[in-house]
């Protein structure tokens, strides 16, 4: 680091001498005189000692034991020790010039990163006794990022990549009396989406995929899936307003997107892309209705009706025909609509070669469209035309069934005195 003019650190370690104190310092005079920064740094002798390159008051040390930090010149000590960081010799410290990483050298555990360490830079007796803090986020970038990875040793020698998108660090000075929550609002005011956060006093930082919930025409957002088996549109590049609210607590900052700089990808083509992903939302939501309504008719049947028709007084012929009629007429429904794990034992032959069944055509043209920077192309256009052709007929014969073949059966089970079936709602196939 580049230290004010007669500025310098030392440290000194005695342990091979049997010497096991703790010994830092610090002088501001081309060591004329030097001052003592152990404060209430613990057990654990110094290997290293760095100024931050931004704020010369934020200090970093490794020691024997682990990794400390004080933003306020060496007066205090904290322990930066993340969750996942064992307690090991720090030997070595930087911080990286472009990234503002910290980047902890170990001995004998390899290289540890603190990612984008803005927040302790900002930090300060002052900052931490506001009611609330939301620190400046470092510059998120929409990276696209690749699955494929190789290796010919196992384990692979590598190590975890930093959390995908933009992360908001936020700090309470005391537990605050309402569930908080991050808003992102576009320049415009728009609201792009909510994220929340933990009820609970001092730091904690959470991270925005970079992507939002498409909307319709009329401007009623998509119900995004259950299971995550295509991603939502990224947002445009620039800059968004991050707001932290819990009750009447309330703060604020900037935040800028960066689009991958590797591909080229038009606001056009973003909406193109983003209007398909939203017809495909629709429709995966449709057939997760009639998944549901589905399921709900198989439970009832396996729970009340079967053991109802294993009593001797219910083996009547009439009663059998008509459960077997209802049978033949909802069984494939209930194949054509009930999700299955891809191409598993017993999938026909015909779902095979044509790829799945709906709702897996459905989730495959979601990862199809959402897949790569760029607008759909004229076979993912002709292939949503085809899907929701064919679920609109699918969520059709099933609300047919629903209003007709279920009466038609409980009117039977009446005639017994057995427990009717209690129908699903139709699916709205707006």
């Amino acid at each position: 680091s580049r230290h004010a003019e007669g500025t310098a650190y030392a440290a000194f370690d005695g342990h091979r001498n049997d010497d096991y104190g703790t010994y830092l310092f610090k002088t501001t005079d081309f060591g004329a005189t030097w001052v003592s920064l152990r404060a209430n740094l613990p057990f654990g002798w110094v290997h290293v000692v760095r100024e931050d390159a931004r704020n010369p008051r934020l200090l970093f040390v490794g020691t024997e034991f682990g990794v400390f930090g004080s933003w306020d010149g060496g007066r205090s000590w904290l322990n930066l020790k993340a969750s996942n960081l064992p307690t090991v010799a720090v030997n070595d410290l930087l911080v990286h010039p472009r990234d503002n990483d910290l980047i902890i050298g170990t001995h004998g555990r390899g290289v540890w990163i603190l990612d984008d360490i803005g927040f302790l830079q900002e930090a300060s007796e002052a900052v931490l006794a506001e009611p609330v803090r939301v620190f400046a986020s470092r510059p998120a970038v929409q990276w696209f990022m690749g699955g494929v990875r190789e290796s010919y040793s196992k384990p692979p020698f590598l190590g975890k990549n930093p959390s995908y998108g933009l992360g908001i660090g936020v700090h309470f000075a005391a537990e605050p009396g309402e569930k908080p929550k991050i808003t992102v609002l576009s320049k415009d005011g728009r609201v792009v989406t909510e994220l929340p956060l933990n009820k609970k006093a001092g730091f904690q930082r959470e991270y925005w995929s970079l992507q939002y919930v498409p909307a319709g025409p009329d401007g009623k957002k998509a119900t995004p899936p259950a299971i995550g088996f295509f991603s939502l549109p990224w947002v445009s590049p620039g800059d968004y307003d991050i707001v932290v609210s819990a009750g009447d607590l309330t703060g604020k900052t900037t935040a800028t997107v960066k689009s991958d700089p590797r591909y080229p990808f038009s606001e056009a083509e973003r909406k193109l892309q983003a209007d398909a992903l939203y017809q495909v939302l629709v429709l995966n939501k449709k057939m997760s209705l009639a998944a549901t309504a589905a399921k709900d008719l198989r439970r009832q049947i396996d729970r009340s009706l079967k053991p109802a028709f294993d009593r001797p007084e219910n083996k009547a012929g009439a009663l059998q025909a008509a459960y077997q009629a209802f049978e033949a007429s909802f069984r494939p429904l209930e194949d054509a609509i009930v999700p299955k794990e891809f191409f598993a034992a017993g999938t026909s032959r015909a779902n095979a070669l044509r790829g799945g069944t709906i709702n897996q055509l459905v989730a495959t043209l979601g990862m199809t469209v959402s897949g790569f920077p760029a607008a759909p192309n004229a076979t993912d256009l002709e292939q949503l035309k085809d899907l929701s052709a064919a679920v609109a007929k699918t969520v059709t014969d099933l609300n047919e069934f629903l209003v007709k073949g279920v009466p038609v059966l409980n009117k039977t089970l009446d005639a017994f005195k057995l427990t009717p079936l209690k129908a699903p709602r139709e699916i709205d196939l707006e």
